[in-house]
């Protein structure tokens, strides 16, 4: 049997004989004269999937513009904070209405940090493995994992509920974005270098903390304890409600956090169905409860999806944002971009095989603010603005539509209130959990 000349490594004789093969496969060349004049993306768009997807749905909750989180990784505070607001915009009769989602970031960076040097210094669980003269142990997975998220910008549902149940909420003028806010990496990398240092020295916690909190409020400014909340209704009468703690305002404003359940999609076949499931160290504030989902069958996720938005309460969601989906257009559909055809490369293989190998990951948070029985179609809230990076509109001025079959395929998980979850997923969400390492894909 003749041996195939690529399984050794690769030589000049291997590469000569794949270009011969691709120069006389003539659909290679039309591929690489439309893509490179025009991103692959465009050229493999779907037309044909573009003119079915109809964004108007029947039930649709939102009335608000979008928000921006700019080049910043806070997509889960965002989609938690702007599942809250339509209902307090529609209960107010109020044309915008924003949560400041710099408030919450402030503390989120302190937090974070503090939990990193609580984790490395401190003696209580959790704690840092050791070597054996006692020293922080760098070459763990663990300890790199926290050193590396000391003042990361990602988080889960439950850093969103962590951070509000301490510190509650202010409206977006009482403690606006700046520009740090929305970038964050000039901040970010100043408070790792401060967690770092101190770790490396030894040195103290309270000190460090000092040093942080000086560090963000440069950035983000100082958080308000108080503020008058006043606003004016679409009908133009003016409200002036007094003045506000954060926490007063929470209470008032916010539901119950503590009836929300995540019901996730978890592929992987030795991970069962009606069974809870918690990450290590998946939280941002020291002593708070790690990040939990209750796994379940896909069209489980879906439907409490369904019966939430039918009861008016949008629903935060995790999924893999950028796989088929068109920013421009504002569409997630299975096979939108046809990059198989394009390239001539068979593309797919399993969901689990996608998960395990990191293929495909929760990466980003929205909200879903519609439905449509008859297409099955959803209405997507993101918070990316209503432009590109290049200045270009995004399609429904930032708000997006979404298949059923998209869902299925790509999101991971819902939040909905305990009502609408099914009873056998209620009692193994407040029954026993599996502990998951802290760099579990679901994380």
């Amino acid at each position: 049997m003749e041996q195939d000349m690529c399984m050794q490594p690769l030589s000049e004789g291997c590469t000569k004989e794949i270009q011969k093969k691709v120069s006389e496969d003539p659909t290679v060349a039309v591929a690489r004269n439309a893509v490179t004049a025009v991103s692959v993306n465009k050229v493999a768009l779907d037309r044909d999937k573009v003119v079915s997807l109809d964004p108007t749905v029947e039930i649709k909750l939102d009335s608000l513009k979008v928000t921006n989180q700019k080049t910043s990784g806070r997509c889960w505070m965002f989609a938690a904070l702007n599942m809250y607001r339509q209902k307090v915009a529609k209960e107010l009769g109020i044309e915008q209405f924003e949560f400041s989602q710099a408030y919450l970031q402030y503390f989120d960076k302190l937090e974070k940090a503090y939990f990193a040097l609580n984790y490395l210094l401190g003696e209580e669980e959790p704690h840092a493995a050791r070597t054996a003269d006692g020293a922080i142990d760098l070459d763990d997975r663990e300890t790199a994992f926290v050193l590396d998220n000391a003042a990361g910008d990602g988080g889960l549902f439950n850093y969103v509920n962590n951070l509000v149940a301490k510190y509650g909420v202010v409206p977006s003028y009482a403690m606006p974005d700046s520009d740090s806010a929305g970038d964050t990496a000039a901040m970010s990398r100043a408070i790792h270098t401060v967690v770092r240092k101190t770790v490396m020295e030894n040195g103290s916690i309270d000190e460090a903390m000092k040093d942080i909190q000086r560090i963000v409020g440069i950035h983000l400014g100082t958080p308000p304890t108080s503020f008058v909340w006043q606003y004016r209704t679409k009908d133009g009468e003016f409200h002036r409600e007094g003045e506000f703690t954060p926490q007063e305002f929470a209470q008032k404003y916010l539901p119950d956090l503590d009836q929300f359940v995540e019901i996730a999609f978890d592929a992987r076949a030795d991970h069962e169905v009606n069974q809870a499931y918690d990450t290590k160290l998946a939280t941002n504030v020291w002593g708070t409860p790690v990040y939990r989902y209750v796994n379940a069958d896909i069209d489980a996720l879906r439907q409490a999806a369904i019966d939430s938005i039918s009861q008016s309460d949008p629903v935060w969601f995790g999924c893999d944002v950028n796989t088929q989906f068109d920013a421009i257009l504002g569409m997630w559909d299975t096979n939108l971009i046809n990059l198989p055809d394009i390239y001539g490369v068979d593309l797919d293989y399993s969901r689990e095989g996608r998960m395990l190998t990191w293929e495909e990951a929760p990466t980003h948070a929205m909200v879903l603010t519609g439905f449509d029985e008859p297409s099955g179609h959803f209405r997507v809230e993101n918070s990316w603005g209503t432009e590109d990076h290049k200045g270009v509109k995004l399609g429904g001025d930032g708000y997006g539509t979404m298949t059923s079959d998209w869902f299925r395929a790509n999101v991971f998980s819902v939040v909905v209130r305990r009502k609408y979850v099914p009873e056998e997923l209620l009692k193994a969400w407040d029954g026993e959990a599996i502990l998951l390492p802290c760099w579990d894909p679901m994380s």
